[in-house]
């Protein structure tokens, strides 16, 4: 931390206080929620924005504000296991917001991972009581992986952008209205962050993901018989019970299991 600079706002009403980026998210929420500030929108905590805390903190009473400086907080490397971007953090910030409902500040003055510690350091009244916050929301997120883990299909077989272009598209012709303002999904963190913001079960998404991968297996037999010309073969009514046996042990169709006898043979040659 370092000291207040004595052109900012803050320094005027607590001038030996220390603060950085941390303290002062943490400055925010307590506003918010403790003195009712109501702070309204913008882009970030600047200089207009300080000055309208600092005024609703002198009229309120510092008091409260100062007792609650002096709590510790734990030390950041209890949140190194938290990402500084992508999904991870705004799953976690969601989370913690269901557990521990409060008025964030409507400013985007930090990124997600930083709001969440604010958050944290906020609620509980001693270290311990933070380090219990977060193994919860840690425990929280290794269920949820278990959860993800069922979905991985989107992730498969080199074929993710594909998998995740096909998905989007299913969701658009189901629900245009809750994905028509969201880019097509390009992998699968992508996926994740649209199923994390529907108030999808997880069994839905598991329907889903079954429908998903119809329509992507579909398309993928669309594009293997592209071009491809149409061979009539008769076959005894022997070999055809074999064909028909062989394909459903194999979970193909009879033309992919011919397909695939044919180019096996012209590599490895006929059996003798």
């Amino acid at each position: 931390m370092a000291l207040l600079d004595a052109n900012s706002p803050l320094y005027e009403l607590c001038p030996q206080w220390t603060a950085d980026d941390r303290a002062i998210a943490w400055l925010f929420t307590f506003a918010n929620n403790e003195l009712d500030a109501k702070l309204r929108p913008c882009e970030s905590a600047n200089f207009e924005q300080l000055k309208k805390l600092v005024c609703h903190i002198r009229h309120h009473g510092f008091d409260r504000v100062e007792q609650q400086t002096s709590k510790d907080f734990i030390n950041k490397s209890a949140f190194d296991w938290i990402n500084n971007k992508g999904r991870q953090p705004f799953w976690l910030l969601n989370k913690a917001e269901q557990i521990w409902p409060t008025v964030l500040p409507e400013v985007k003055l930090l990124e997600p991972k930083k709001w969440l510690i604010a958050l944290i350091d906020y609620h509980g009244h001693n270290v311990s009581d933070h380090l219990n916050s977060v193994t919860r929301l840690k425990s929280e997120w290794a269920r949820q992986q278990v959860k993800d883990s069922q979905l991985s299909w989107y992730a498969g077989a080199g074929k993710e952008k594909q998998r995740c272009e096909v998905a989007w598209h299913w969701y658009y012709e189901k629900n245009p209205l809750s994905i028509s303002h969201i880019p097509k999904f390009s992998k699968v963190d992508d996926v994740f962050s649209y199923l994390d913001e529907t108030n999808l079960r997880h069994d839905e998404k598991l329907y889903h993901l079954e429908q998903i991968k119809k329509r992507f297996k579909t398309e993928e037999v669309k594009a293997s018989r592209h071009n491809k010309k149409q061979t009539n073969i008769s076959l005894s009514d022997h070999a055809r019970r074999q064909l028909d046996a062989l394909a459903s042990e194999n979970r193909m169709t009879k033309t992919e299991l011919i397909e695939h006898l044919i180019l096996r043979a012209a590599e490895n040659g006929l059996p003798k």
